[in-house]
């Protein structure tokens, strides 16, 4: 990831709650969801989201050959190399036959080198 966020703010639902380091709201990330049931799953969410957001991760660029039955959704987890990556991106093309991924390093429980 290019760049890592310091702040995240998720409101809706008539909620709204923020994690992370609101000294740096200039680089923030804003969520908004009709979906946020409570003011405990917007702080859930905003937690979450500002853990995972604020850690430098290695990126990577994929290119795999399709299969019948594969597919790769966002925050899937796939393992290059022995090192798992977190989906960031998947844009399926099946006319080239292929999906073209944008991949995050997932820093939890690596295998040491």
């Amino acid at each position: 990831m290019d760049e890592a966020r310091q702040h995240v703010t998720v409101s809706g639902g008539g909620f709204a709650a923020s994690g992370g380091n609101p000294n740096l709201a200039s680089d923030n990330i804003d969520i908004a969801s009709n979906l946020i049931p409570n003011a405990a799953y917007a702080q859930s969410m905003a937690d979450q989201y500002a853990d995972f957001y604020s850690r430098g991760r290695g990126e990577m660029d994929a290119v795999v050959v399709d299969e019948p039955g594969l597919s790769f959704k966002p925050m899937n987890r796939v393992v290059v190399d022995g090192r798992r990556f977190y989906v960031y991106e998947s844009d399926h093309r099946p006319a080239e036959d292929e999906w073209s991924l944008k991949l995050l390093e997932d820093l939890e429980d690596q295998p040491l080198p």
